[in-house]
Parts: structure tokens; sequence; C-alpha cells
């Protein structure tokens, strides 16, 4: 889990303001509601004049995620915000006025956002990949100490012996998330902790499975940042700081950066996709991302004695504006092929969500097209179960991918928008008994068979007349 360190730390929200998708256009999106309050304190003995409050942003992002800062609110209010890049490093800052301090005295900064984030799959032809990577990324090969130690024998050896007889760089990518899913068992870290000491202790959780990763990836030239985010539960809101994410960027020529996420889920990892649950915070290429281990940002003027400072971050809360969420639940037998299940749909955010239609689908292959149900709306925090069957082909057995779809109406921001939410899950088909295989081939045969001793039954019932 990435640790946000809050001493000396002010975070939050990009003062931008993007139209929102036009009205009967269906978005595969979600919308929260974040804010932030800090409580900056002169404990020195002198009055400080002209203080300056620094504060980190969310900020706008797109290519390899979508994230769109709707409206930000700063009080006080902000005199300047900016994105910031060094190279290497991404974020976005606000520069807030807070005037003069005396001696004791305490100042708050509150801020609240509302970000819209789409689930974004990039869809990468393999074949598609260059294979030269361009100059200008070398800096996100490098070794950083204590973070992404690539220069660790066993890791470098490690990357060699997963990537050398392979050319494609997609595949190269592809046997190293492969190895870490493998090679580390997650486990919470109340700390911070880099590629070796993953690599030696075989465990982490998120942070560590992006260390390593992004670790083994600059070993072998491959160019890897790393992104501070929220992964947002809605069983840990509306506490944001427990959210704390982190995961990787790659860069595969012709498509630019592309996600990794190694923990989203467990064992199963996101190459090339981000669900609307990630929450972009900031990017960072070559040492530990900035809003982790940032110095406090105030600066001040005085006379006499220099004030010290306390930068208290007394809270962050995130709720859902616009939400709703359907789970698949597999009933307990299949009948003629036929998969019995419901649909659970729940409406997370603050907004009634109307004109609900639910259905489910998998690979033509091995399923046919469902027949969709309705819900006339959902108010905020209720659900409902939804009884659908799904019918299976003969070449159905096996671990397959079931997909749950809601499309949903929301008055939102003085109009009405079209939403998507999409649930997936793996489902064991059984392969039917030889008996009932016997039967099913045999049918037609039998039922052949009927006919004609009816035919036969009738023919003899008008002779007898």
């Amino acid at each position: 889990m990435r640790k946000f360190l809050i001493v000396g730390v002010l975070i939050l929200v990009a003062s931008v303001n993007l139209p929102l998708a036009s009205a009967g256009e269906s978005s595969k999106s979600t919308i929260y509601s974040i804010t932030s309050t800090y409580d900056v304190k002169n404990l020195g003995p002198s009055r400080a004049e002209n203080v300056w409050g620094r504060v980190l942003l969310f900020r706008d992002w797109s290519g390899w995620t979508d994230q769109r800062i709707l409206s930000t609110n700063i009080s006080p209010k902000e005199d300047r915000t900016e994105n910031y890049f060094d190279g290497e490093n991404e974020m976005a800052r606000a520069f807030v006025f807070l005037g003069e301090l005396s001696s004791g005295e305490n100042r708050t900064i509150t801020i609240t956002q509302v970000i819209e984030v789409g689930a974004i799959d990039m869809r990468i032809n393999p074949g598609a990949v260059g294979a030269t990577i361009p100059p200008g990324y070398e800096n996100f090969t490098k070794h950083v100490d204590g973070l992404w130690e690539s220069g660790y024998s066993p890791i470098a050896s490690k990357a060699r012996e997963l990537t050398d007889n392979e050319p494609n760089l997609y595949s190269k990518v592809e046997r190293i998330i492969d190895f870490v899913e493998n090679y580390l068992t997650y486990k919470y870290q109340t700390q911070e902790h880099g590629a070796r000491w993953a690599w030696q202790m075989g465990e982490g959780d998120c942070t560590e499975y992006t260390n390593l990763f992004i670790a083994l990836c600059r070993a072998v030239n491959i160019p890897t940042k790393s992104v501070t985010a929220y992964g947002y539960k809605d069983k840990l809101a509306p506490n944001m700081l427990d959210m704390g994410h982190a995961f990787a960027l790659v860069y595969l020529p012709n498509f630019d950066w592309v996600p990794v996420d190694l923990t989203w889920p467990v064992k199963v990892a996101s190459y090339g996709k981000l669900d609307y649950f990630h929450i972009n915070f900031s990017v960072s290429g070559y040492a530990s991302p900035p809003g982790v281990n940032t110095t406090p940002s105030v600066s001040y003027s005085y006379t006499g004695v220099k004030p010290t400072w306390s930068i208290r971050h007394a809270g962050s809360t995130i709720v859902r504006e616009v939400g709703v969420d359907p789970s698949i639940n597999i009933g307990e037998r299949m009948q003629d092929r036929n998969l019995p299940l419901t649909v659970t749909v729940k409406n997370d955010g603050r907004h009634a969500a109307r004109n609900l239609k639910v259905e489910v689908f998998g690979d033509q292959k091995y399923f046919e097209q469902s027949e969709p149900k309705s819900i006339s709306s959902l108010s905020p925090g209720q659900s409902q179960v939804v009884g659908l069957s799904i019918r299976t082909t003969a070449e159905a057995p096996g671990v397959r991918e079931l997909t749950a779809r809601v499309t949903y109406d929301v008055e939102y921001a003085g109009e009405s928008r079209a939403f998507v939410a999409e649930s997936g899950q793996s489902v064991i088909i059984p392969k039917p008994s030889r008996v009932v295989e016997i039967l099913t081939e045999l049918m037609p045969v039998l039922l052949a068979v009927v006919i004609a001793l009816l035919a036969v039954a009738i023919a003899l019932a008008v002779w007898r007349r």
C-alpha cells in the first residue's frame, strides 16, 4: 500500500474545470468528491508575515488513464495553480496565501475537488509494439538506491534470464509481470520498501510489487515510472488515506506509457488496463514519488526569533457522487446448459440512478446472448438483486469469464447523463456427464422414433375405424 506521510506534507487538488460528457453519451466512468483539511500553526514566539502554503494537487491525466478535474474549491482562495514537470516527475500544485500568523495562531486550508475517472483498455496488439526505445528515455532506466535497485546482481541476473530469448518487448514485460506475481506473496506493509528488500523478503504490498517490477524492467533497459494513486474501495470509504495505492507505467514504442498494476487484483494483474477505481495523483521517474517525502511547503518573512511550524493533516474524505456497482453470483446447478445466476446492483453514489438495464455476457464461443432485465431506479445506498440465466454452448466447459453490465442515467450538475458500469468474474462451467452427453446425442433419433410411433398409432386408429 502506498503510505502517505502527513507530517510536513500538504496534498491535493487541481484547479481545472472541464465539461462533462454530452447528454445521452454513455460513459464508463465514476465521479468522486474529495475533501481534505490541513492545519498550519505558528509554534514559535515571533509573528510570521506574508505566509504562503504550497499544496500538491490532483490533476488531469490522459493516455494511460482518463482522469478529469470537474471542479475545485480551495479555502483560502489559491493565488495560482500549475502543472509541474521537472523532466522526470509530474504533479500539480497550488499556492495559497495565509497572511499573518501570530505566535500560537492557526490557519486551516480546506480543499474540495470533484474528479471523474474513466476506465481504459488500451487493447495493445503485441505485434504492433516497436522493438527500439527512442532516445530521451534513459532517465527512466536508472538504478535508484533504496527504491529501484536494478543494479542489484540477483535482480539484474533474473531480468536477463526472463527476457534474453524473447525479442518482443510486450512479451518481455509480460514475463516480468508473471515472475513478480509468482515470486512475491502479498502482505500489507507498515512502511515502504525498495526492490532489493522485496527480492530478499519475498513479500510486500502494492509498493513492493511495483518497485520490484520497475527494477527488473530497468535492469534490461525498459523505461518505467511509478504512479502514486488511491484505489477506491467502498468498504474503506470515506477514509481516503486508507486507500493509498501504487502501480507502474512502462514505455512501449508505438503505444507510449502503458499502465501495469501488479496487485489489482492480486495474482492477476492489469496490463494496459485501468478501471475507474484508480484515482491518480502523481508520477515519479527517478525518486520516491512526490507527495510522500516532500518537505514542508510554507514560506514566510519574520522579525525576531525564527518561527517554527506545525503542519497537521486534519483528515481527508472521499465519496462517490456517481457510481453503480454490479456483482455476479452464480447459481448452484446448471439445467440443460442454462447457467442460473443473480446480479446484485448497488448504487454506491450520492445521486439516484434511473432506467437501469442489467445484462450478463461472455465470449460468444461459450455463451449465448442473455435477455437483459430492468430496474426503474435505485436510491443512494440501495441494492437490488436481479435474477438472470445465460445459455452455454457445447464448448463452454472450463474456466470462463462472465461480465455483468449495467447502463443507467443520473441527474448530475443540471443535466441527465448516461453511465456504464461493468464487473467481471471467472466461472467454472462443468462438463456434462457422459449419460447426459449420450442422451443429448441420441435426442434427435429418439424424437424421430417417438414421432414415427405416434404416426403408426394414428394410422392404426384410423384403419380400425
